[in-house]
């Protein structure tokens, strides 16, 4: 088996893979580089001189790494870039909004739902660990909840130094407990 076919089962790109390649193939020449005259004043003894070669075989699989995860992530939001728009061209042709999450093509978590109508309920912004205790929800269930919910763009979270977050129902919520008549 050669290198380069055992990096394609590791590196998803041409080029990662050659970078990966050549970095391991350039750290044994690295190491036995000879000490020049600038360096020869720093570096003195047998153990200094391992020492320094050393670090220099470190740095280059070092450099060698970060060139290769660079490269990894460039493809990875070319191909996420590529993926969205794959999306936002399927969901125009079949005539849905592409603007933020869409919810209201599947019901809600029942959990969810509690929290939309309890909101609804409320004249005034509440706390997250209110709502909690309200509700008779495990704190971290509610608050992973919420933030769902924030991203379908059915509530928000007001934040201000020091205070915990508020919340308040915004019309989109509204607009999903009246489509799925749960409030009339």
């Amino acid at each position: 088996m050669s290198l380069l076919t055992i990096l394609e089962d590791i590196l998803p790109t041409k080029w990662s893979r050659y970078i990966a390649g050549l970095t391991m193939l350039s750290v044994l020449p690295v190491s036995r580089l000879p000490l020049y005259w600038p360096l020869s004043t720093l570096v003195t003894t047998n153990t200094e001189i391992q020492l320094f070669r050393a670090l220099l075989s470190v740095s280059t699989i070092l450099i060698g790494a970060l060139c290769c995860l660079a490269l990894i992530i460039r493809d990875y939001h070319k191909k996420a870039k590529e993926y969205k728009t794959a999306i936002e061209f399927k969901n125009k042709k079949n005539g849905k909004d592409t603007i933020g999450k869409t919810i209201h093509d599947k019901p809600l978590d029942e959990i969810a739902i509690k929290i939309l109508l309890f909101l609804w309920k409320q004249q005034a912004k509440i706390t997250d660990k209110e709502i909690s205790q309200a509700l008779s929800f495990d704190f971290q269930i509610v608050k992973f909840h919420l933030v769902e919910l924030e991203e379908y763009k059915m509530i928000h979270g007001t934040l201000a130094a020091g205070q915990p977050r508020l919340w308040s129902l915004v019309q989109e919520g509204r607009k999903y407990l009246i489509k799925d008549k749960l409030i009339s």
